[in-house]
This record gives structure tokens, sequence and C-alpha cells, in this order.
């Protein structure tokens, strides 16, 4: 692994690095750096001539463990229903 930043149009070149076989796949190194913490999830497009472009995946806030264990319900009880129209009908 060889590291050296430099600056393109496209981004930070970071460095030369060499594939390793790892299990029933291949992995490339990502340095701390770039910035990337472990567990974020990317998308891979291998473009036409050959090279890699990892793209990061938005994360939808409600499709996560957090927000299906979290009380809402005790949030709304605590601060209250904020609301511009009182509050009617028979649902009440």
């Amino acid at each position: 692994m060889t590291t050296k930043t430099t600056t393109n149009k496209q981004g930070r070149v970071i460095g030369k690095f060499i594939t390793r076989k790892s299990e029933y796949s291949v992995s490339l190194t990502v340095p701390a750096e770039t910035g990337i913490k472990p567990g974020q999830e990317y998308a891979l497009r291998v473009q036409d001539d050959g090279s890699l472009l990892y793209e990061p995946r938005h994360v939808n806030f409600w499709h996560t463990p957090d927000a299906e264990k979290h009380n809402f319900r005790a949030d709304l009880d605590k601060i209250g229903n904020f609301s511009e129209e009182p509050r009617v009908g028979k649902e009440l």
C-alpha cells in the first residue's frame, strides 16, 4: 500500500492499493484519512473502463433499528402535540 494524497478533477487520489483475497471475495483497503466510518453502506458501480466507483447509500432513518425501537408516543406525551388547529372530533 502506497499513500500519497493528490488532487485531480474527479477528487482526491489517496494512494495505490493492492487487492487481497478475503474468503470468497476480493478486498480493497479504505484508509482512515478518507473519513469513512465502519458500518457505512456503499453501492459499487463498475464503469465501462473497468474502474470502480463507490457511492454512499442514503439510509432512511425510519427504516433503522433506532427508529423502530424509539418510543415516539412517550416523546409526544412529554412535549405535547403542537398543532395550529385544536384537537376535535369523535376519534379523541
